[in-house]
């Protein structure tokens, strides 16, 4: 995921990581469906968090992914990624 960041945004990842094992730890059902049938294109949502199109991950709950690793990408121009690694 890409940002527009002053400074270095792995300074965040300490809070992220836990926010993300949070959310995790809670097991949540992640539905999956199709926002445009005629094209196939493809969501997944958990309720009260987000809805996002699919990248290819078909996972019924949150919990099933397990420990993850973030890396920050300096990719410049004030742009900062995050990149997100599965232990």
């Amino acid at each position: 995921m890409d940002f527009f960041w002053q400074g270095n945004i792995s300074q965040t990842f300490g809070l992220l990581q836990v926010e993300i094992q949070k959310l995790l730890n809670r097991n949540l059902l992640i539905k999956s469906a199709l926002s445009d049938p005629e094209n196939e294109i493809r969501y997944w949502e958990i309720d009260n968090f987000a809805r996002v199109p699919c990248g290819g991950t078909h996972i019924k709950r949150t919990g099933e992914v397990g420990e993850l690793l973030l890396k920050r990408n300096n990719i410049g121009k004030g742009k900062e990624r995050i990149e997100i690694y599965l232990k």
